[in-house]
C-alpha cells in the first residue's frame, strides 16, 4: 500500500525464503513457522554452514530441489515425527502416492511433549505441527493415526517404498540395582503423559503440570545433556529440588550457546546441583551412590530418581520392517538419534532419493 519502503527479515527468512511471496498471495497458512530456537545462529557461531531446524533446504539447494520423481511410487512413511512428516511432505511434492502412519493419536511424534517441556516455545512448535497438517491436506497425503505398522499392515498397503521414522528407544543407564530401584525413565514419564495429549493441547497439559506431576519434591536426574538440562529446568519451575548427575563432564551437550549462557546461571540461582564426570556405583530405592570426578564417594538421596538420557537406535522397529518392500529406508531417531534439525534433514534427503 506504499506505507513502508523496506522490510528487514532475518531468521524467519531462513525458515521460509518465500515468506513475502506467500504474504502477498494471502497464503499465510503456507508460511513455514520459525521456531525461534537460534539453532541457525548457534551453528554459524561454531563456524559451520547455517542450518535450520524446520527448513533442510538451507545450504542444500542442489540436493533439496523438489524435482518431480521420474517414476511415481506408493510410499509408506512409518512415524509422524519431524523426520517422518518431512519425508511424507517432500515425497508428495515430488509426485509420489504417500501414506503416513503413526501409532500415536496425533501428528508430531515427540514434538508435543517437547512443546510442553519448553514452555515458551509451545506456540512455535505446535504451529509447525499444524503447518505440516495443512500441507498434507493440500498434497493429498493419506494419514492414518493410532495404528502400529506391522508386516500385516504393510501387506495390505503393498508399498513400493517404506520410510521408517518410528522414533528412537529410551535409554536406561547401566547402573547396578537400577531395575529394582524404581527409577523413573523418560519412557515411563512419556507413557504417563501421552494419554492426556489425546484430549489436551500441550499448552493445557503444561498448565496442569504446575498443579500435579507424578514426581517427588526431591529429584536426582541422571543425564546432563540437553535432555537432562531441559527436564531439570522444567522440574525446578514446578518446585522440585533437582540434582543433575552425568558421566560426561560437559553439561548441556546439544544445547545452543545462548541457552547455556542463560540456563547455567539460572541453575546456580535456583540451587540446581550438578555433579559432572561421575562414576555410577549403585542405585537403590531413594538413593544413588556415585564417585565424583575428584574420587569422593557420595550418596544422593531423592524422592524420585529419574533418567533423562539421549534416545538410542530403534532396532526393534528396524528389524520388524526390514525387507518388507522393494525399498526400505530408516531415518531420524529410529536410525541415528540426534536433534530436530538432523531429523528434518534426513526426512527431506531420503524423500529425494526415491
Amino acid at each position: 500500500d506504499g506505507i513502508i519502503d523496506f522490510v528487514g527479515m532475518t531468521r524467519r527468512f531462513l525458515a521460509d525464503p518465500e515468506y513475502p511471496q506467500k504474504v502477498m498471495e494471502n497464503r499465510l497458512e503456507d508460511i513455514r513457522p520459525c521456531l525461534g530456537c537460534l539453532h541457525c545462529m548457534d551453528v554459524r557461531l561454531q563456524n559451520k554452514y547455517v542450518q535450520c531446524r524446520v527448513n533442510p533446504q538451507i545450504n542444500r539447494e542442489t540436493e533439496v530441489n523438489y524435482k518431480k520423481a521420474e517414476k511415481k511410487k506408493k510410499v509408506l512413511v512409518v512415524g509422524a515425527g519431524p523426520s517422518g512428516m518431512e519425508a511424507a511432505r517432500v515425497a508428495a511434492i515430488r509426485g509420489h502416492e504417500v501414506y503416513l502412519y503413526d501409532k500415536n493419536a496425533k501428528l508430531g511424534g515427540l514434538l508435543p511433549l517437547a512443546a510442553m517441556l519448553k514452555e515458551i516455545e509451545i506456540h512455535e512448535i505446535t504451529d509447525v505441527i499444524k503447518w505440516f497438517g495443512v500441507q498434507f491436506k493440500k498434497l493429498g497425503v493419506k494419514i492414518k493415526l493410532g495404528v502400529d505398522v506391522t508386516p500385516e499392515v504393510v501387506k495390505q498397503i503393498k508399498p513400493d517404498v517404506i520410510i521408517v521414522a518410528a522414533g528412537g528407544k529410551h535409554s536406561q543407564p547401566a547402573i547396578p540395582g537400577l531395575e529394582s530401584a524404581g527409577v523413573l525413565g523418560a519412557g515411563d514419564l512419556h507413557r504417563k503423559i501421552k494419554p492426556f495429549l489425546r484430549f489436551l493441547s500441550p499448552q493445557a497439559l503444561e498448565k496442569l503440570t504446575r498443579i500435579y506431576m507424578p514426581v517427588g519434591k526431591k529429584v536426582v536426574l541422571i543425564g546432563g545433556r540437553i535432555h537432562g538440562c531441559e527436564t531439570a529446568e522444567f522440574l525446578t519451575k514446578r518446585g522440585r529440588k533437582v540434582t543433575i548427575v552425568d558421566e560426561s563432564e560437559n553439561l548441556g551437550e546439544g544445547m545452543t550457546g545462548d541457552d547455556k549462557a542463560l540456563l547455567f546461571p539460572w541453575f546456580d540461582k535456583k540451587g540446581v546441583i550438578q555433579h559432572m564426570g561421575v562414576k555410577y556405583e549403585v542405585v537403590s530405592k531413594g538413593q544413588l551412590k556415585i564417585t565424583d570426578k575428584k574420587g569422593k564417594k557420595l550418596t544422593l538421596s531423592a524422592d524420585t530418581i529419574m533418567a533423562a538420557l539421549p534416545l538410542s537406535q530403534n532396532k526393534e522397529a528396524m528389524q520388524a520392517l526390514k525387507g518388507q518392500a522393494p525399498e526400505v529406508y530408516f531415518i531420524g531417531d529410529c536410525h541415528d538419534p540426534k536433534l530436530i534439525a538432523e531429523a528434518t534433514a534426513a526426512g527431506s534427503l531420503t524423500a529425494h532419493k526415491i
